[in-house]
């Protein structure tokens, strides 16, 4: 069952749909161009939009099933404030790209510093698949490269050739069973910090304009800003995930979600000339009912999400029509290459892709309405 994991994975990215990412930058994941049309749209655009009224909601109302007293959510203030450490960190993520391989500085690791490490991971003293850098180490960014717990902290204040215990623990639903909520040890090799370039207003305005900036403080105030906006969406979307009380997800909502997924991959084995049954055999080792059965518990997640979403926007009176869906679009035109979305209409039927943009209008309100505790 490990690859179908995997699979499951995938499906909750690849399908097209308004979420955020918990824990990361909020983002709407879709498709990076206008899906193919074939000879199948008819049949896949009922299926998207077949559940759903033509502004994209389901037919039922939201606010029976959610619990939605207030748009008006306190953020805490840990989330809207961002700290120097983490607009270094941010900073350090983008000049990394900037990075001198042949100079190595000789001091002690910073937030926000390039370096490369090696290092051995051990659960109960012995050591697991995948917990080891092999002899080349890595490159990473302290505090903007992703690692469990607060690994990548551990290093501050030590220097090239120095060999620290790292001491995390692994998420709960890491993802693998293995290693679901083990303490872990990582024997640690600082092996050097790479030199990247002073943040100077020349630097600024040879190499960071596309930012909008021309010196080193605005580029600085900007990245701060950036960065807490960040921090607002991605807590906001997962109140919409799971903070926000929800008494019951309509059975007909996770079947919806449910097929989504299963179109998605029957389309995706048809591209390779492979039966779904063939795909699922080959790629996960279940049927079409164990993968079915398997997706039903994400299928669940993503239903709350929308249902939530739908109920925001119920109480917040937002109308989404074809305005709206071209002012996204246009929003959205780098991220999509194009502001026309005739062909996402055409394969999966304007009332998905609006339900889409209605979740990404109820992001919006909270933002709007939100309160800075």
């Amino acid at each position: 069952m490990k690859k179908l994991s995997v699979l499951l994975l995938l499906c909750a990215a690849l399908v097209f749909t308004a979420c955020a990412q918990p824990g990361g930058e909020t983002d709407t994941t879709a498709p990076e161009t206008e899906p193919a049309v074939t000879g199948a749209v008819a049949d896949r655009s009922a299926l998207y939009s077949g559940p759903l009224e033509e502004n994209g909601r389901y037919r039922l109302r939201a606010l029976d099933y959610v619990t939605l007293p207030t748009l008006s959510l306190t953020v805490p203030a840990e989330i809207h404030t961002v700290t120097e450490d983490e607009t270094a960190a941010q900073i350090g993520g983008i000049l990394t790209r900037f990075a001198d391989k042949e100079i190595r500085l000789e001091r002690e690791v910073r937030v926000g510093d390039t370096v490369n490490i090696s290092y051995v991971g051990t659960i109960d003293g012995v050591a697991f698949e995948g917990g080891s850098t092999g002899e080349s180490g890595t490159d990473v960014v302290i505090g903007y490269t992703s690692y469990i717990d607060d690994f990548l902290y551990q290093l501050v204040g030590h220097r090239p050739g120095d060999r620290v215990e790292v001491k995390v623990t692994f998420p709960e639903d890491y993802g693998k069973e293995e290693l679901n909520g083990k303490a872990a040890v990582f024997d640690t090799t600082v092996n050097y910090i790479l030199s990247t370039p002073e943040l100077t207003d020349e630097f600024v305005g040879e190499n960071l304009s596309g930012y909008g900036v021309s010196t080193a403080k605005e580029f600085y105030d900007f990245i701060r800003e950036d960065y807490a906006d960040s921090k607002i969406r991605t807590w906001l979307a997962g109140q919409i995930r799971d903070g926000i009380a929800v008494r019951e997800v309509p059975e007909a909502v996770v079947d919806h979600q449910v097929e989504q997924a299963v179109e998605y991959y029957r389309s995706y084995a048809e591209s390779y000339g492979m039966s779904f049954e063939t795909f699922l055999k080959n790629y996960a080792g279940v049927t079409e009912e164990e993968f079915r059965a398997e997706n039903r518990k994400q299928g669940e997640t993503q239903a709350r999400y929308v249902l939530v979403c739908q109920a925001i926007a119920e109480k917040g009176e937002i109308v989404t029509d074809d305005a709206a869906v071209a002012a996204y679009f246009k929003a959205q035109a780098a991220h999509y290459g194009s502001e026309d979305y005739s062909g996402f209409y055409a394969y999966y039927g304007a009332p998905f892709v609006r339900q889409t943009v209605m979740q990404n209008q109820a992001l919006e309100l909270l933002v709007e309405k939100m309160i800075k505790g």
